[in-house]
């Protein structure tokens, strides 16, 4: 009898400790509302971003330069994405081989450079409070759900995965 009180109150214990140190993350599904054509490409706490495929087009593409569009549905407040808003978002990049990629909320009206991740010391100093790079000056200064788009807009374009500059 006494191991089966300490078993349970191991359990409510354990119980206890593991959603005090939740971090309110939801479980997005891999898929927006199981459209394989629709990939979860970033998460965070209650977001979530899903890029839809099939609208990537490039827009521009010479030797000096592309430009690439893609259509994502943004998902806030669970996992079912009971609210979610649709909108573009453009990336170009120099063909030089040591430009950065950038992305456009605006339709190209006004671009912001994707930090490299190779560059360490960069990406700390985007995500340091004292840098006003804290999680909600992101779209300003450091955007990693832009970066994962890029990624999957890339290979989307281009057939092959993007390599880090």
């Amino acid at each position: 009898m006494r191991k089966l009180f300490l078993t349970a109150a191991l359990i409510m214990s354990m119980t206890f400790i593991s959603g005090c140190g939740s971090t309110a993350t939801k479980n997005y599904a891999p898929y927006f509302k199981d459209i394989q054509n629709m990939p979860l490409t970033w998460t965070y706490q209650n977001d979530a971003e899903y890029a839809q495929l099939d609208t990537c087009q490039v827009v521009h593409d010479d030797n000096d330069y592309y430009e690439i569009s893609i259509k994502y549905t943004y998902c806030y407040e669970n996992e079912n994405c009971s609210g979610d808003i649709s909108k573009y978002r453009f990336f170009r990049q120099n063909k030089d081989g040591v430009s950065l990629p950038q992305y456009s909320e605006d339709e190209g009206k006004t671009w912001i450079t994707i930090p490299s991740w190779k560059d360490k010391d960069a990406v700390a100093r985007m995500q340091d409070p004292n840098m006003c790079g804290h999680y909600p000056n992101f779209a300003f200064h450091y955007n990693p759900r832009a970066y994962y788009l890029f990624c999957a807009a890339y290979k989307q374009a281009f057939g092959k995965d993007y390599i880090d500059i």
